[in-house]
């Protein structure tokens, strides 16, 4: 099953267009469409991937409009390599973004960017609850052990698509 859907979601990023926190999909059903059936367990599954997707392309596009693109020369999702679908969102992006934190030194305070010695910043994203038709996602990012900022997104599916509709700061240090 995670293979399948591993190719599903690598098929349906080629067909993803971003207009601000929009996202446009078609679905891997015959019709190219999502039918309002009540969603099964891998329409669940990939929904997630989606949702992330939106959300992190929100939080980092928040990020460099806040802090610039000069500060940082990498950008990191918190996700393994197999959720490598999730790149293909940020392509030619300033800082570059990886998955992982394989290019990350780690010091008491700070992260690193291995390859050019300036700051780093993970991003994660944790999906707490996921129905067909809303989302509610909790999303940060860190610097180290004393810079980082949390929030909780509420997301509804709507036309086709999944919609922020609601951003809210839980923490920031």
């Amino acid at each position: 099953m995670r293979l399948m859907m591993r190719s599903l979601i690598e098929c349906l990023v080629a067909y993803v267009l971003y207009a601000g926190t929009f996202v446009s999909i078609a679905y891997a059903d015959n019709t190219g469409y999502l039918t309002n059936q009540p969603a099964k367990e891998s329409q669940l599954s990939g929904n997630a991937n989606l949702i992330k997707a939106v959300v992190y392309k929100d939080i980092i596009e928040k990020q460099n409009h806040v802090t610039g693109t000069n500060i940082f020369t990498l950008y990191c999702l918190d996700e393994d390599k197999s959720e490598s679908h999730l790149l293909s969102i940020f392509t030619n992006s300033v800082p570059r973004i990886e998955l992982g934190t394989d290019n990350v030194a780690f010091s008491k305070y700070t992260m690193t960017d291995k390859l050019t010695a300036k700051p780093a910043k993970l991003f994660w994203v944790k999906i707490k609850s996921i129905s067909d038709h809303s989302a509610e996602v909790y999303v940060g990012w860190r610097t180290g052990a004393r810079s980082s900022e949390n929030f909780l997104y509420k997301l509804r599916f709507e036309n086709g698509r999944w919609i922020i509709a609601e951003r809210k700061e839980t923490s920031i240090s």
